[in-house]
């Protein structure tokens, strides 16, 4: 085809696509993204090859990388139309300036419009959904009713024969480290970090509990709610998370991340209402 028609028939289908989508009617946009692609890429190729015949490609392989970098910057998904390109073709030698047109469309197009021309339809009605949806969630639970009260803690005067004796026990790989004589946290006693303290110091001295709870001692109260919690594990980088009661910060139970989750997630299969406006 020659410019000129690539230019009309790029340009009637923009109008064509907007008309029909704008009014309502039933279209699609990821053909109409191909066919631009296609007719605008066909036009640069003509372009650049005929000033610069001996160093440029033929118009179709503009047209082909058209296709990929249109889709790309349209859904803003520039592994996916990377992958349906070279679906579409087996090309291997389009692959470079495929990834290359597709990456910097996908780029440029975030930054003009947060929304793609999908998720673009579904904000014009009222829907989000990139809004969170867990954080209603987890706010309405508080931790008291999914923490473990079956807590194993270690006095901070435990020797290493005892910490020993409690890792071979039990499966879990952090302790609450609490004082003497009460059950205030002082810190967390992490399996790795135990193991690698000991073989550094293992001469030098006597260690105890106190001196090997290296984690620092980030608790969260019984009457707080999960999203908190959960900001907590992934602020501090732990796994454990020690439950303490408000009026005296005595420990009374443990709660860790997969508790979090398994938490929302039975929630969410059993909350029906919640599921029903997804699938609204």
């Amino acid at each position: 085809m020659g410019l000129w028609m690539l230019l009309l028939l790029a340009a009637g289908k923009i109008v064509a696509t907007n008309l029909t989508l704008g009014s309502g009617g039933s279209g699609g946009v990821f053909a109409p993204s191909l066919f631009i692609g296609a007719t605008t890429g066909g036009t640069f190729g003509i372009i650049v090859h005929s000033l610069f015949p001996a160093s440029t490609g033929l118009p179709g392989s503009y047209a082909l990388v058209g296709m990929g970098a249109v889709v790309a910057g349209a859904a803003h998904a520039p592994l996916t139309a990377i992958l349906i390109l070279f679906e579409m073709t087996r090309d291997y030698h389009i692959i470079l300036p495929l990834m290359l047109s597709c990456i910097i469309s996908a780029v440029i197009s975030m930054q003009i419009k947060p929304h793609n021309i999908y998720t673009t339809k579904l904000m014009q009605r009222g829907i989000d959904i990139r809004r969170e949806t867990e954080a209603p969630i987890l706010r309405s639970i508080k931790v008291r009713e999914v923490m473990s009260t079956d807590i194993i803690s270690l006095n901070e005067g435990a020797s290493v024969e005892e910490i020993n004796r409690v890792f071979s026990e039990s499966h879990h790989t952090h302790f609450p480290v609490v004082e003497k004589g009460s059950s205030q946290v002082i810190g967390i006693l992490n399996y790795t970090d135990y193991w690698d303290y000991m073989a550094e110091e293992h001469t030098s001295r006597i260690l105890v509990a106190r001196d090997l709870a290296r984690t620092p001692a980030v608790t969260i109260n019984e009457n707080d709610h999960l999203l908190n919690a959960l900001n907590k594990i992934s602020t501090y980088k732990t796994e454990l998370l020690p439950v303490v009661r408000k009026e005296d910060k005595n420990l009374v139970g443990v709660l860790s991340r997969n508790d979090i989750i398994n938490e929302y997630n039975s929630r969410l299969q059993n909350d029906h209402t919640l599921i029903g406006n997804f699938n609204d």
